[in-house]
């Protein structure tokens, strides 16, 4: 190992030992910014296949492929940069499955969930959720109600743009109110209109996280995954640690990359070993059988991760 890596991997796991004690510890410790978080939950959502475990291996592979061009090129420090915060965000996923493995809060997909959108919602509010979800995730554009809602959008601009171009050539006082008051009726309409189709799709998001069944992540005995999160966690916060000790220090990164590489079976086998406790913590449930499968826990797990990192970003939107 190259000499001073395996102190500064040492230290970061104290480091990071403490501060994952706890969800508000793991938010400070990283400080992702509410986009990345938003972007985190909308990318844990869109894992389609196989939920949490799609999520990890996608990054894993992505940045394991762009280590292995480094073999035959000269490293690009910026992409570089980038693949370690994707790493990271393993890391910060699997501290908090590690919460709820450990119990220490657990959001209950069963629960009431009645989404409402008040009347004095702000549309940029809305529009802001919308083009940032659509941002993160193109395919939501097929989605009806976040279709609606770009339609009315469009009406809306145009109207807006007819109504500033025809305004000042009117100098009949009454018909200049009279004008006016037609616009805002129309701005009513189409606000409103957003408004809705906004909680129509609220609604069907929570109703598709519930719709095959309304199992939740506290029907099973989660506990015994504590182990394997723990594991996950130290090895992948040695790769984070080992790819900013080689952009800090620029010396040896190829062979600090290759090296990395060379682990690629192993660190995937992470995930396997979790995919395998998965399956048997389904079977030990003896629950109603699920269309997901063996996958359900996965899925459970990128959902609720999802909502949780939510609230988080939500709350921080609030207080800034």
């Amino acid at each position: 190992m190259v000499e001073g890596l395996s102190r500064k991997i040492t230290g970061d796991w104290v480091e990071l030992s403490e501060a994952s004690l706890s969800l508000n510890g793991i938010i400070a410790y990283f400080n992702f910014p509410k986009e990345a978080l938003r972007a985190i939950a909308n990318e844990l959502k869109a894992s389609g296949e196989e939920g949490v475990l799609e999520y990890k291996r996608k990054i894993l592979l992505t940045t394991l492929n762009f280590l292995e061009d480094l073999k035959y090129s000269t490293p690009n420090w910026e992409e570089l940069v980038s693949k370690k915060t994707e790493v990271g965000k393993i890391l910060f996923v699997t501290l908090i499955q590690r919460l709820f493995a450990a119990g220490t809060f657990v959001f209950r997909a069963g629960e009431d969930q009645t989404v409402e959108t008040s009347q004095a919602t702000d549309l940029k509010t809305i529009l802001a959720d919308i083009m940032g979800r659509l941002r993160d995730n193109p395919q939501l554009k097929n989605n009806t109600s976040v279709k609606l809602i770009l339609t009315q959008l469009a009406i809306y601009q145009r109207e807006r743009e007819t109504m500033q171009k025809l305004a000042p050539n009117i100098s009949d006082m009454q018909k200049a109110k009279a004008f006016q008051k037609n616009f805002q009726e129309t701005f009513k309409r189409l606000a409103q209109n957003i408004r809705k189709y906004y909680t129509d799709f609220l609604k069907e998001e929570r109703k598709e996280q519930t719709r095959l069944t309304h199992l939740s992540l506290a029907d099973f005995a989660l506990r015994s995954l504590l182990t394997i999160y723990t594991k996950q966690a130290r090895e992948f916060l040695r790769f984070c640690s080992t790819l900013e000790f080689a952009i800090k220090g620029k010396y040896k990164v190829r062979e600090i990359c290759v090296h990395l590489v060379k682990e690629k079976h192993a660190f995937l086998a992470l995930l396997d070993q979790e995919k395998i406790a998965f399956s048997k913590l389904v079977a030990q449930a003896k629950i109603e059988k699920d269309i997901r499968g063996e996958n359900v826990i996965s899925f459970l797990f990128a959902n609720e991760i999802a909502q949780v990192l939510l609230k988080v970003s939500e709350r921080a939107t609030e207080e800034s």
